[in-house]
């Protein structure tokens, strides 16, 4: 299963490593990793389809 996002990398400007002689931290790099379950029972399923009309709003609006 395709997942949008997975496997990109993110910069967090300020949240990494401590300078040495101060000034502040350098950046951190972070990757997503999306691990989707590869067996998953009806009874999970139907789990996953109750929260997902549970939710009101939509995390992928902004993706146009």
């Amino acid at each position: 299963m395709f997942v949008r996002g997975a496997g990109r990398t993110f910069r967090l400007r300020g949240y990494g490593m401590p300078h040495l002689k101060g000034g502040g931290a350098g950046d951190q790099l972070v990757t997503v990793k999306i691990v989707m379950p590869s067996d998953v029972t009806p009874e999970a399923r139907d789990l996953y389809e109750k929260l997902k009309a549970q939710r009101s709003d939509n995390p992928r609006a902004y993706l146009g």
